[in-house]
């Protein structure tokens, strides 16, 4: 009897510990540009941290050598879709730029969409956003 009430126990643990995964949406794919939801700045660095999402720059190789997202992926808009097989499917994609209407970063969440890369996000207020909210930036090498 003992034997059986440890395993139920078990498997209730299991199953709490199951729920708590973060579920990613199925892929969908968008309409058109306008329809990339957007991420908060605070949203992106939590899911960041959590390891459930990668960063992606959008922005021109000048631009991210000189200042960019702390471990962030350099992937410019309008990249060869043979570029994206460095992305993950199993998280979330955040991509930003500089501009504040999330013109090119979600363009290039658009595009990785269209190639099948699930769960892309155009992340809003872009770099000023980012470190306006103080969250960390690096330079290349």
């Amino acid at each position: 009897m003992k034997k059986a009430a440890y395993w139920f126990f078990l498997i209730g643990i299991l199953s709490v510990i199951g729920c708590q995964r973060v579920q990613l949406a199925e892929y969908r794919k968008y309409e058109s540009v306008a329809a990339v939801p957007r991420i908060s700045v605070e949203e992106a660095k939590k899911d960041v941290d959590a390891g459930i999402a990668i960063i992606v720059d959008s922005r021109a190789e000048s631009a991210y050598n000189a200042e960019h997202i702390a471990g962030s992926i350099r992937l410019p808009s309008g990249s060869a879709d043979d570029k994206f097989t460095a992305i993950s499917k199993g998280k979330k994609v955040i991509v930003y730029c500089s501009c504040a209407s999330e013109g090119t970063s979600s363009s290039l969440a658009f595009q990785m969409n269209q190639k099948g890369i699930a769960n892309t996000y155009a992340m809003v207020g872009g770099t000023h956003a980012w470190q306006t909210a103080g969250y960390p930036m690096e330079k290349s090498q």
